[in-house]
């Protein structure tokens, strides 16, 4: 198979490959994001990721099907840095919510302090914050999160670096991780059917999940933070 996928890069040319599902393309991402000026640079990011990752290329899909999965990315990775930007650019009341929520934006958001500092800004006075975001741990080790390193960036933490960017404005009163998973290196061993059923004759599934829980193995970190006075 790899000498088939290397033949068939060699044998056609980059331009070539991309320039039939152009229009396709151009189609899927005003559909995501709308009639925007950045489209046509959505679908030029598109085309380069592409011929930078051909060799990731495996056939499981068509080409066409592999271009669009990689330019949906890019438009979904730029409608989440608009909306953090957007945020981040609210001119908005201060002192005013008693808690805020935030679930899975801050990975996406290129100025991860800034974004924390407008929350404490909106909080009042020991105002609550409920942040939930992925485990790097975890999504490190999971074999979707690997397919589509280079086509998504964004950035993982660990709870202690979470706990670091909170620390500024806010005291954090309670942290877990929820929903054991991962399914590669060390996880795949721990998550594999065989040890579960092994671990099941002296330990109950509910208890086995809170144990993985606890020790840091699940997908998602919780943090209960108060604002600092």
């Amino acid at each position: 198979m790899e000498g088939s996928i290397a033949f068939w890069i060699r044998a056609n040319s980059p331009g070539d490959l991309i320039a039939p599902h152009l229009k396709p393309l151009l189609r899927i991402v005003q559909t995501t994001i709308g009639s925007h000026p950045d489209v046509e640079d959505i679908v030029q990011q598109t085309a380069l990721k592409a011929i930078t990752h051909l060799g990731q290329f495996r056939f499981e899909a068509s080409f066409r099907t592999w271009l669009i999965r990689i330019g949906l990315n890019e438009a979904r990775q730029w409608r989440r840095k608009c909306a953090s930007s957007r945020f981040l650019a609210l001119d908005l009341p201060t002192g005013r919510f008693d808690i805020v929520v935030s679930v899975d934006v801050i990975p996406y958001v290129d100025n991860q302090r800034a974004f924390l500092h407008k929350v404490a800004m909106v909080l009042k006075s020991r105002g609550y914050f409920i942040i939930i975001c992925p485990n790097k741990f975890v999504w490190d080790r999971t074999r979707f999160t690997r397919q589509l390193e280079g086509k998504v960036p964004v950035r993982w933490l660990h709870m202690r670096d979470l706990k670091d960017l909170l620390s500024r404005h806010f005291v954090a009163l309670h942290s877990e991780t929820i929903i054991p998973g991962g399914n590669l290196g060390i996880l795949r061993l721990i998550n594999s059917n065989k040890v579960e059923r092994a671990i099941e004759t002296i330990i109950r599934p509910d208890r086995m999940v809170k144990l993985k829980e606890w020790v840091g193995l699940g997908k998602s970190l919780v943090v209960l933070a108060q604002k600092r006075e």
